[in-house]
């Protein structure tokens, strides 16, 4: 009876931790989180008086905070201004962002942090870049060449504890779905041999 009761107070003690670690101190501390992107692109577009773009966000957490763009100013030449815009699902601007030349790189990720738009996991934004750089090919934006997406990151913030727990727990439960089958397995024997080793010097 006191072995099982020993088991029992390892799987309780263990279970508990591995909840605070995971989940507990995450949603306390971590309150701006990554959330969808596209990075994929390889082509840089000219963005200038007569190129702009405008790219569509379907959102994947509630409370959008940042959107990031990829640009590019070869040799830090350009100093044109370059306006970023966020628009609702009627293309109404909500937020907007005017920086210049000497601001990028050589590429850089342009971050534009705003008070967070209360919005929901399935809504949809539009980012809008545009220019009054005159000079054509001085001053890209990394896309895509076909049908003129461009790359972006967003960021999103919890709001509340509850929202912070809710989006904490979504987020452990997707790292598990992405993670490899043979490295969980090993994980999960390695535990249970640790256990036995520690139940036998119990």
């Amino acid at each position: 009876m006191q072995k099982k009761n020993k088991i029992l107070i390892l799987i309780v003690s263990e279970t508990l931790f591995l909840i605070f670690i995971l989940v507990i101190l995450p949603s306390l501390f971590i309150k701006e989180r990554p959330g969808i992107s596209q990075t994929s692109f390889q082509n840089t577009l000219s963005l200038d008086t007569k190129n702009s773009y405008t790219q569509e966000i379907i959102t994947d957490k509630s409370n959008l905070q940042t959107v990031s763009v990829l640009l590019k100013n070869p040799a830090l030449q350009n100093t044109s201004h370059v306006n970023i815009e966020l628009l609702d699902n009627n293309k109404n601007i909500i937020r907007s962002l005017t920086t210049s030349g000497v601001s990028i790189a050589d590429p850089s990720w342009i971050s534009f942090k705003f008070p967070f738009v209360p919005s929901k996991s399935g809504d949809k934004f539009f980012i809008k870049l545009t220019s009054d750089n005159p000079k054509t090919d001085t001053l890209f934006v990394y896309g895509n060449l076909k049908d003129k997406s461009i790359d972006y990151k967003t960021t999103y913030t919890s709001g509340s504890i509850k929202s912070s727990f809710k989006n904490t727990i979504m987020e452990q439960i997707n790292l598990f779905h992405q993670r490899n089958l043979v490295h969980v397995s090993l994980f999960i024997i390695i535990l249970i041999i640790l256990n036995i080793l520690l139940l036998i010097s119990l």
